[in-house]
């Protein structure tokens, strides 16, 4: 308590007495080193409190005793002024528990994932399935500091678990690895070391004389090395994908979402591609080059459009002119026939088109070829492809294409009838390039306005899966290969033999 006579304020200096303080300890007033000395107002009839702080600045000194606090007035504190020196002194101590010092352990990498490939080149771990262990805040000045240990475990393991990872000495011998000084750097590599995948931890202990432990926190994180695999089958199950449908990929483990990115090296990427499976030639329209023909009623627009036309076709008489298809007639006739040269021809209103080359044995004589009519509006340019090769270009001049009746397996008077089979009619609303054409596709696909598979075997109608404009058929059908049955129409029975059946084996009888 301030009792000054004159009823003043007094500012005291207080101060430690350095040759009592031989060890350094470092003693603070409101955060202030005192050793320089640091002054305190205490006004008149009150009391000051202040807390004193001792910190060592060696963590091997233990013991700090009789330092000597001195506590004096501003005024009258230099014993070298005439004035007697005004000062009061105390005395203390401070004893610290043993310790082989302080040690910590870097969390920035606490509950992570560690793949074979990091995906995020920026960072420094991950890569070849690498996990770095950083270990700091130890002091190697620390006499009692023996050890520095980094330990691991599955996190399935109880504390009996802990296995020696690597190993620092403050005074190493021969085949130690000293402490360095600041930081230790240690980059685990997991996959050279053999480590299963699974959850990990990871802490580092420090030991010194006399049986002093330190330890750092406890790390976590997972080691995935394995790629994902699909789990049962993808949906849609079928592997067709129509509108409405979602696509379900389920795996074998759980993704990390964060990482499914396109900004990350692309990891996962979404494709699809067209049907592609073989196209089937066992069943179709088969013309008889006399009288049998396929009529579309309600007839096909052509008008003002671009437009594709594909089929399958393949002639069974090759030295008469034929026709395929006819659409409309006068100045809007379209159609396409085969000469007895074996030409293709196209005919727009009264004009006609012929091939400059014959088509050869794959295109008109062995098997089934794909033919292909690609009309651009946009320059009136009309071409013809067979089997993906350029047959036929008519010069632009756009033609007068209508809304008429589609016939096929004759011309529009009925006659020239064609010798053959067609079937996977196709018609496009717009120009579809060639090489995408050869494909057998889905009925969904985008501009496709007609289907018409001829696969039905028996009846008049031709199905359109695509726009359901049904076509009639006054043709055969043709199947391969053909059916074989027997009539009964009465009291007529056939006899099967059984051969030598036994219970021993396994059999089926079906009709």
């Amino acid at each position: 308590m301030n009792e000054s006579e004159t009823k003043d304020d007094i500012i005291y200096l207080l101060g430690v007495d350095e040759g009592s303080n031989p060890d350094g300890a470092v003693l603070t007033v409101d955060g202030k080193n005192i050793l320089g000395g640091i002054e305190i107002l205490v006004p008149y009839n009150e009391t000051v409190k202040k807390t004193l702080s001792l910190s060592r600045t060696r963590e091997d000194i233990e013991n700090y005793d009789n330092i000597i606090l001195s506590l004096s007035t501003v005024c009258q504190s230099d014993p070298t002024s005439n004035n007697p020196v005004i000062e009061s002194t105390a005395e203390i101590a401070a004893h610290f528990v043993p310790s082989c010092g302080n040690i910590n352990i870097n969390r920035k990498l606490d509950n992570t994932i560690i793949n074979i490939c990091q995906m995020d080149p920026t960072k420094d771990y991950g890569l070849k399935g690498i996990f770095p262990v950083e270990i700091n805040d130890y002091d190697i000045n620390n006499k009692k500091l023996e050890t520095i240990t980094i330990y691991y475990k599955s996190s399935v393991e109880g504390e009996n678990g802990w296995r020696m990872l690597q190993q620092y000495y403050n005074n190493p011998g021969a085949n130690q690895e000293k402490i360095p000084e600041g930081n230790i750097d240690f980059e685990w590599n997991l996959v050279d070391r053999n480590v299963r995948d699974g959850i990990y931890n990871v802490k580092a202990v420090a030991l010194g004389k006399g049986n002093l432990r330190s330890e750092t926190e406890v790390l976590t994180f997972t080691l995935d090395t394995k790629m994902p695999e699909v789990f049962g089958t993808p949906a849609p199950s079928s592997g067709v994908l129509r509108p409405g449908d979602d696509i379900s990929i389920t795996y074998n483990k759980n993704l990390q979402g964060s990482l499914i990115l396109p900004s990350i090296n692309e990891n996962i990427s979404v494709k699809g591609i067209l049907n592609n499976q073989e196209i089937d030639h066992t069943t179709g329209i088969l013309f008889d080059g006399k009288e049998g023909f396929m009529i579309m009623p309600n007839g096909v627009n052509l008008d003002n459009k671009s437009f594709t036309v594909e089929m399958w076709l393949k002639p069974l008489t090759y030295n008469k002119y034929q026709t395929v298809f006819t659409h409309g007639a006068g100045d809007n006739l379209f159609n396409m026939s085969f000469t007895a040269d074996k030409r293709l021809e196209i005919k727009v209103g009264s004009k006609t088109y012929k091939s400059e080359n014959t088509l050869n044995e794959d295109q008109f004589g062995n098997g089934f070829a794909q033919y292909q009519i690609i009309y651009n509006m946009s320059d009136a340019k009309l071409n013809v492809y067979v089997n993906n090769i350029h047959m036929l270009s008519l010069p632009s001049g756009a033609p007068d294409f209508t809304l008429s009746r589609w016939i096929f397996g004759c011309d529009e008077n009925q006659v020239n009838h064609f010798n053959g089979i067609i079937h996977d009619l196709r018609l496009w609303n717009s120009m579809i390039d060639a090489t995408t054409l050869n494909k057998s596709l889905s009925v969904n696909e985008v501009d496709l306005i007609g289907y018409w598979p001829m696969d039905e075997i028996s009846g008049i109608a031709v199905k359109d899966k695509a726009r359901e404009n049904h076509a009639v058929s006054k043709a055969d059908r043709f199947i391969d290969p053909i059916g074989k049955c027997i009539e009964l129409t009465g009291p007529e029975f056939v006899t099967v033999p059984l051969y030598a059946l036994s219970k021993n084996y396994d059999f089926t009888y079906e009709i």
